[in-house]
């Protein structure tokens, strides 16, 4: 019978591959696109990202990678606000319903880190680092060079991923008040 422990990675691993057939879904196909339900998932993906990069730190990471995620995060999320337009289709609906599809390689980056650094937790740690149970852990990193340098690598990947999807997000957003405002015109389909 499986421990509250073990069921709680497979709950992660629930919720992540949900919300990688989701991202991919709506990558392919194109959604609804509504303010409040694309902030929030942006919020998700930064929480997501942040708890991951967070677990570093307390399995021996040093907090002076910090500095690199950040910049990592403002570098990517610029270059995807910047450039992501061109891989974007909007289209409208007869009542006034903007849409949205493509970005399918930003959302695969983001999917595959994800993917990775829960599988460097589960390897490493175990299903403790699900229930910040982790401090027991503080040295992981420090006893092998290939598990930080796993971390980091897979940390920077999470980190890039995340500014891309933010990026991404604030180029969806703004496109679509322009197309509201009637500053951009997309195609009509029914």
């Amino acid at each position: 019978m499986a421990s509250a422990l073990d069921i709680s990675v497979l709950v992660a691993a629930g919720l992540i591959t949900l919300l990688v057939v989701i991202k991919v879904k709506k990558a392919i196909t194109g959604y609804k696109i509504r303010r409040n339900s694309v902030i929030s998932t942006t919020i998700l993906y930064i929480g997501l990202a942040s708890f991951f990069v967070v677990s570093s730190f307390f399995m021996g990471i040093s907090i002076t990678y910090l500095i690199l995620y950040v910049l990592v995060f403002v570098a990517f999320q610029f270059a995807a606000y910047r450039f992501s337009g061109r891989t974007l289709k909007f289209w409208k609906k007869p009542d006034g319903a903007i849409y949205s599809r493509g970005a399918l390689l930003i959302n695969l980056v983001y999917v595959v880190s994800l993917v990775a650094r829960f599988c460097i937790s589960v390897i490493y740690v175990g299903s403790s680092s699900f229930h910040f149970q982790i401090e027991k852990y503080g040295e992981l990193a420090n006893q092998s060079g290939e598990v930080t340098l796993a971390i980091i690598i897979v940390d920077i990947l999470m980190v890039a991923g995340s500014g891309l999807l933010v990026g991404l997000n604030r180029e969806i957003l703004r496109r679509s008040i322009l197309i509201k405002n009637g500053l951009e015109t997309v195609e009509e389909l029914e």
